[in-house]
């Protein structure tokens, strides 16, 4: 009660990933009803369906006796799907917080670049008149200064199962020189152009420490960079020079 939770609607069946910031593990919605005549699911929907926000300020429980408010945003991507929703269940009396920060972004695997919002662009302090609606992952992976899971991304992103899960944390620098910590989620799409991934990035900073990297982690990426060695991986299925 009285706190946001955030609702992945990245494929067929949404999910619980955060409550109050701290990330859950793709849990049921069923659970989300503060009672039993007061059905969650069916408001979700049709924030999902319409992309536009509910605002329930006083909704009636016969059980209870007592009345909840409720407020539901959708967090939409760039391809105009929504990607997640953010719902806020209270007390009529109780001001809602500030929505958390969150956003949409797709992987599009047909021309090999991660597509973002706005919203994606200002989550690490980019100036509005800077943002670019599409970088290649490379460019992605450059923000971070602690991403172990690039391999497992790669292999979800080059090769999409519908609807199949994956989410990890990246450690991010922000424009002011903080580091922040992100949590994604992501599910597999075939869907015509839209084929990859769509993903939901979450900023977690103030619920969990961001990871910071390692003294051998830095020192390789400093004598690498040092030597003139680049790296690089050629996909001869889709001619990707990464």
């Amino acid at each position: 009660m009285n706190e946001w939770h955030l609702i992945e609607t990245l494929g067929k069946s949404p999910t619980v990933v955060s409550v109050g910031g701290n990330v859950k593990n793709w849990a049921t919605t069923k659970r989300l009803s503060p009672s039993a005549d007061v059905r969650i699911d069916p408001i979700v929907e049709q924030v999902r369906s319409s992309g536009t926000k509910i605002v329930l300020p006083a909704l009636d429980s016969a059980r209870d006796k007592r009345s909840y408010r409720i407020e539901c945003l959708p967090v939409v991507g760039p391809t105009g799907k929504v990607h997640a929703v953010q719902l806020w269940i209270g007390d009529p009396d109780v001001t809602p917080t500030p929505p958390r920060i969150v956003s949409g972004f797709s992987w599009l695997l047909d021309r090999f670049v991660i597509a973002q919002t706005l919203e994606a662009a200002l989550m690490s302090g980019v100036k509005p008149e800077d943002h670019v609606p599409e970088r290649t992952p490379a460019e992605y992976y450059a923000k971070a200064i602690k991403f172990d899971d690039s391999e497992a991304m790669l292999a979800a992103g080059l090769n999409p199962v519908d609807d199949k899960t994956f989410d990890a944390d990246m450690s991010v620098l922000h424009a002011d020189g903080r580091v922040m910590r992100w949590h994604m989620w992501a599910r597999g799409c075939v869907e015509e152009g839209e084929r990859g991934l769509r993903l939901l990035w979450h900023d977690v900073t103030d619920t969990t420490p961001p990871r910071r990297p390692t003294l051998a982690e830095l020192g390789l990426q400093e004598s690498v960079k040092d030597s003139g060695i680049y790296t690089a991986v050629f996909c001869t299925q889709t001619a990707v020079l990464a």
